[in-house]
């Protein structure tokens, strides 16, 4: 690839709201997105740093820089090499994989400029001293959310996988098979002139005026939002994982529907609200060019759910099934122009659930992928994805002017806690009555433990509908 302009072209709605967003905040990190693919055996690191290095050169978007010309973002694709990736060596540490993690972590945390730095780059770290070139790696790759989604990051390592199979057998290939950035650009500029805009934009006028207030977890008052993010990460077991599947499956949907539902019913009861609406983020890729182009197309759209206090397991379950196929068919309508149509803003709670795998291969090496910065934050973003060992993992995101870290450790352990006990077969008919409302807050900015629960059954022999059983 060369590094000197090449074409200029408009922008995705998803890049020119990330534009802006940014010159709103100024210089930050907030959105700079980071994976680590971690193998998990040795691999060949010349062949793994040409293969990644192959994948980027046939994404020519990731080489873009962006500005304003007449007054409309453009993207400059070609502006910058990105296709260049180094091999740095960590085997000298006294732990090597752990100085990786360090430096991974730190780079994250550097802001990008998109008008005028490189916004993708990746770096292969080795791990093992030794002969032969080959090592325990990580991949370290790392944009600005302006130039790629995630799905986009799936795209490249898929990519990148394929060239690195093909190079370690000696065989061909398959042809690149990404698309280009401006077959996207003419799909969205057809759907903006097109009635279907239009019919999302009656569908969603009438979501936000019947919507209630938008969750929060924390109070706003006096706090000025800052662009600092705090992370915190659970994971539930196997078992637990299989549990939330078959509840998915039960109501016709998926573990990503159950788990939905359930992180839905507990911020209604630790709000004590019966309507929860939720940041959604949809990939709008299907039956679009952008299913095959490493991109920024993700919206988050409003999901609203009804929880209401006498909600059972699977009652939250099948609302989460309904409410993401009411609201999917018009996910294309940008969550920028659904807050102007009025209601109460956009969600402060975002859900992000990571349905598809994202696992690579690299010949026959499994290989783990991290996910390090995950881009903007309102006041708190789950991320929730089934890891390579089969578990789920939580991440937790927390704007720092309304969270402390120890006050988003305390609101993921309880939410954790909370699904991975909701997900238990003997709990399918049990309901959650009035502990709905919150308990005291020691400080007025912080989230408190969720109160005591008591999970609730209305058939237990010899009781009256609302008599507790204790929990386990």
């Amino acid at each position: 690839m060369t590094a000197h302009l090449t074409s200029t072209h408009g922008v995705t709605g998803a890049q020119a709201g990330i534009w802006y967003g940014q010159e709103l905040i100024g210089t930050s990190s907030t959105y700079v997105v980071a994976q680590a693919w971690e193998c998990l055996a040795p691999v060949e690191l010349s062949a793994l740093a040409s293969s990644v290095a192959g994948a980027i050169g046939e994404a020519p978007g990731l080489s873009a820089s962006f500005g304003m010309v007449g007054g409309e973002v453009v993207q400059s694709v070609g502006r910058h090499e990105v296709d260049t990736v180094a091999v740095l060596d960590f085997s000298g540490h006294d732990d090597p994989r752990a100085a990786a993690w360090d430096w991974m972590r730190r780079r994250s945390r550097e802001p990008v400029d998109p008008a005028t730095d490189p916004c993708f780059e990746a770096v292969v770290l080795r791990l093992a001293a030794g002969t032969g070139g080959q090592s325990p790696a990580i991949v370290f790759v790392r944009a600005h959310h302006i130039v790629t989604d995630f799905f986009g990051l799936g795209l490249l390592g898929r990519r990148a996988a394929e060239l690195y199979a093909a190079t370690t057998s000696d065989t061909e290939p398959r042809p690149a098979w990404f698309g280009p950035v401006e077959d996207v650009l003419d799909h969205e500029n057809h759907y903006r002139d097109s009635g279907d805009r239009e019919g999302d934009r009656t569908f969603w006028a009438g979501e936000v005026l019947a919507a209630d207030a938008v969750a929060s977890l924390v109070r706003h008052a006096g706090r000025e939002r800052t662009s600092s993010v705090l992370s915190h990460t659970r994971t539930i077991g196997g078992t637990a994982a299989d549990h939330l599947t078959e509840l998915g499956r039960e109501q016709g949907g998926s573990w990503s529907d159950a788990v939905t539902g359930l992180v839905a019913a507990f911020i209604a009861g630790r709000t004590g609200t019966d309507e929860v609406v939720l940041g959604y983020p949809m990939m709008n890729r299907l039956g679009s060019p952008a299913i095959s182009v490493p991109t920024m197309v993700v919206n988050v759209v409003p999901l609203r759910l009804t929880v209401s206090a006498w909600s059972s397991v699977t009652d939250v379950t099948e609302a989460a099934v309904h409410g993401v196929r009411r609201v999917r068919p018009h996910a294309r309508f940008r969550g920028e122009d659904i807050a102007r149509l009025g209601g109460h803003g956009r969600p402060r709670i975002w859900l992000n659930v990571k349905a598809v795998d994202d696992r690579l291969r690299l010949g026959d090496v499994d290989t783990e992928v991290h996910s390090l910065a995950r881009g903007p934050v309102e006041e708190m973003t789950i991320t929730i994805r089934r890891t390579l060992c089969g578990e789920i993992e939580f991440q937790f995101d927390g704007d720092e002017s309304v969270l402390d870290a120890t006050g988003l450790a305390v609101l993921g352990a309880d939410i954790v806690a909370y699904v991975e006990e909701a997900a238990q077969p003997a709990a399918r008919g049990w309901r959650w009555p009035g502990w709905a409302a919150p308990a005291p807050r020691r400080r007025p900015d912080r989230p408190v433990p969720c109160p005591v629960r008591r999970l609730w059954s209305t058939n237990s022999a010899g009781r009256l509908p609302g008599s507790p059983v204790a929990s386990r």
